[in-house]
């Protein structure tokens, strides 16, 4: 017995998600993922980059699928925040948040803990 298939939605937005680590570990202020998530999207106009998830190793942003060449484009940057430089750099993308997390953050690929 064969079962129907429903059609996929056809204009559901695909999502990507990208990790970035920032180096050196320690030295990022707060709000660096907020600024971060601002400036690329000015920098992008359509790119709908939202900010996941940030802690002191890195941050988690989603964005749209068709946006992600012009985005991992930007990367490897160098910001300077307050009194520091902070270099980013992209570990990963993935199309869903568990297997960004499966494939780059728990199976210690990254020295990044979340």
């Amino acid at each position: 017995m064969r079962v129907a298939r429903k059609a996929p939605r056809k204009n559901k937005t695909r999502r990507r998600y990208i990790l970035i680590v920032f180096a050196p570990p320690g030295c990022p202020p707060k709000g660096l993922g907020e600024r971060l998530r601002r400036l690329l999207s000015k920098s992008l106009p359509g790119a709908e980059v939202v900010l996941i998830r940030s802690w002191e190793g890195g941050l988690i942003l989603r964005c749209s699928h068709r946006a992600l060449d012009g985005l991992r484009a930007m990367f490897p940057m160098a910001l300077a925040f307050d009194d520091c430089q902070v270099s980013l750099a992209v570990e990963g993308v993935s199309g869903t948040l568990r297997r960004l997390r499966r494939k780059f953050i728990e199976r210690g690929r990254t020295p990044i803990r979340c």
